[in-house]
């Protein structure tokens, strides 16, 4: 009829997982064709070999970035209905199990802080850890072991606030925002690899359980100091 306003076509969000499936596919095809060339029996020339590495390192690059993607909008989009509760020293626990090979190889150390208060917080505080403390881990000068220290205590009554200190190159205070977007990135990828998340899917799961995330100054010239604070739930 004249003057009604036709129909609009309904918008429906493809979900992030279903399009990563999709751009997967042929990231892996890459992948098992430049695996396949490199165990030919034909000989081939260092700058062939050094190229095939490149494009094989290249894809692999991508599946992070990916499944960073993945990651960040499932903690972005779910509906938030609650987080399962473990013992705190439990997830930290957890949290440096999952480090242990990566903090060798760094030649790292991470201290506790004990007495662990003994309390229980959302499980999602493990995945938090995991990540603040492989930063710490990995943004350090070549020739110093990096160390990481965990400590958490009660600020006010009914909040726990978990901080991570380290000896690494630390972050600028003007750059303390940034660093929370995805895919920032405050040095270039050749000298530290990763997709730039991290942070960002911390923040995200900080703030579905009512907490925050932030850097405050260090003691020291050098190193970072990460401060998780959220609500108890069972004050």
């Amino acid at each position: 009829m004249l003057g009604e306003t036709p129909p609009q076509p309904s918008t429906v969000r493809v979900p992030v997982s279903t399009l990563a499936h999709d751009l997967l596919q042929p990231l892996r095809a890459i992948v098992v064709n430049v695996q396949r060339i490199q165990r030919t029996d034909e000989a081939q020339s260092a700058e062939i070999k050094a190229r095939l590495d490149a494009v094989l390192s290249a894809a692999r690059d991508q599946e992070e970035v990916i499944a960073s993607l993945v990651e960040y909008d499932s903690v972005s989009q779910e509906n938030w209905t609650g987080d399962d509760d473990s013992p705190l020293m439990l997830s930290i626990q957890a949290a440096c199990l999952k480090l242990d090979g990566y903090r060798k190889q760094q030649n790292g150390r991470i201290d506790v802080v004990k007495p662990l208060p003994a309390l229980t917080v959302p499980a999602s505080i493990t995945r938090v850890l995991e990540k603040v403390v492989h930063n710490s881990l990995k943004f350090r000068e070549s020739q110093i072991a990096p160390v990481v220290g965990i400590e958490a205590f009660e600020e006010v009554p009914g909040s726990l606030a978990i901080r991570i200190t380290d000896n690494g190159m630390g972050v600028d205070a003007k750059y303390r925002n940034l660093v929370f977007q995805p895919f920032a990135r405050l040095n270039t990828k050749s000298t530290f690899p990763g997709a730039g998340m991290g942070l960002a899917i911390c923040l995200r799961l900080m703030e579905c359980i009512g907490g925050t995330i932030s850097f405050e100054d260090p003691a020291g010239p050098t190193g970072s100091n990460v401060i998780l604070r959220f609500p108890l739930r069972d004050c």
